[in-house]
């Protein structure tokens, strides 16, 4: 985890929720849930189908801003319902 870094929340802006991927659209406009849709990877970025924005995997930073290790895979909190660049057991 980064105790002391900063976990990276994903906030929702034009920027991070579209384009929307046509297979959540569909589901979406077909008035159909999203759950159990597994999140959509495309390159260098994820978009989880629980918060709707798009992740990019970068590695993590220090607090001087030089990267650390390699690239973190995003992570959806399914205690504050939120996505994260990297986990960190903040709710835990």
């Amino acid at each position: 985890g980064l105790l002391l870094g900063d976990p990276g929340v994903v906030t929702r802006s034009v920027d991070t929720c579209l384009p929307m991927p046509p297979e959540v659209a569909e589901k979406l406009m077909a008035g159909e849930e999203v759950l159990g849709m597994r999140n959509i990877i495309d390159g260098e970025r994820s978009y989880c189908v629980r918060c709707f924005v798009w992740r990019e995997h970068r590695p993590p930073t220090t607090w001087l801003g030089n990267a650390v290790g390699t690239q973190a895979m995003p992570h959806h909190c399914s205690t504050c319902q939120r996505c994260y660049l990297y986990h960190d057991h903040h709710c835990g």
